[in-house]
């Protein structure tokens, strides 16, 4: 007899092998007979139409089961798009929102188990931002769907340029002081423009927040220009009076500041898309990929 064959615990170990062989087919049946779940319902920006929802799913659901099932109050023609476990509901174009919007979602999977009914509120109206002259100097305003303003900005000086993010998170304000210096701000916002309902009644809409303004970039430059784009994504552009103070950076949607080593001879625009940007140069104008695409010109 081997010496392996003598421990205490060699001899059992086929039939703890078997037995968490079975458990791990009984989990698995268990799963496959468990209806689907949604696990993340987001606003994204439409390429077609007013506005758009993507809804992830535990499982791969059937499309024309949603679109049956689904229904949005007040009506508004809509489609549900893609396939697989991630769909977008999009609204079809040339539609006036004049309220917010009951999503009543349903549905089944590839298999036919049904997702498990709910109600969402969702208010996809935009809002109207202006820049309104306050005492000697100007402040960024948000017009709310009851038409009530309110401040979302400090008083400055002067405000030369406004762009709002395409996610609907902030607002990026460049601003002038008195000795006329350029500063790049970025003011946060928070808004709940989708918001999970009970069976019977619906939520009052909340105003929007504004929080601290927040400096992008460096500070007292002799220019400041900002373009942002439908993701959310913005482009900071300053420069000194000396030529090694020219700074070009790029704000993802998350995370930090990437410098990007772009020759300009003016303003860099982003594609309201994403990806590419816009760069006037001495002898035209060339599209230029931006990270994390591959680097790519075209004059």
């Amino acid at each position: 007899m081997s010496p392996l064959s003598r421990l205490p615990w060699a001899r059992p170990l086929p039939l703890s092998l078997g037995l968490a062989g079975l458990l791990a087919l009984v989990q698995q049946q268990l799963l496959l007979n468990h209806p689907p779940r949604l696990e993340r319902l987001t606003p994204v920006a439409a390429s077609s139409g007013p506005a758009a929802l993507q809804a992830r799913f535990s499982r791969p659901m059937d499309p024309a089961s949603l679109a049956a099932s689904s229904s949005l109050s007040p009506a508004l023609a809509h489609r549900w798009l893609g396939d697989g476990d991630t769909l977008l509901l999009n609204l079809s174009p040339d539609q006036r929102i004049s309220s917010p919007l009951i999503l009543q979602l349903a549905g089944r999977d590839r298999r036919g188990l049904a997702l498990p009914p709910q109600r969402w509120q969702w208010d996809p109206r935009p809002r109207l931002l202006a820049v309104v002259p306050v005492g000697a100097g100007e402040q960024v305003q948000l017009r709310e769907h009851d038409g009530r303003w309110h401040p979302i900005t400090p008083v400055w000086p002067r405000i030369t340029m406004l762009e709002p993010l395409g996610n609907g998170e902030a607002v990026a304000v460049v601003a002038r002081s008195e000795a006329g210096r350029f500063r790049v701000w970025r003011v946060p916002l928070r808004q709940q423009p989708l918001r999970p309902l009970g069976r019977h009644g619906n939520a009052a809409p909340s105003p929007v927040q504004a929080g601290s303004p927040v400096p992008l970039g460096p500070a007292d430059m002799v220019f400041a220009h900002i373009s942002a784009n439908r993701r959310g994504e913005l482009l900071v552009q300053a420069g000194g009076e000396q030529p090694d103070q020219v700074s070009l950076q790029f704000w993802p949607s998350r995370g930090g500041p990437q410098d990007l080593p772009l020759q300009a001879s003016g303003a860099v625009r982003l594609l309201p898309e994403g990806g590419s940007a816009v760069v006037p140069e001495i002898d035209g104008l060339s599209l230029q990929n931006l990270p994390p695409r591959p680097p790519r010109r075209q004059t």
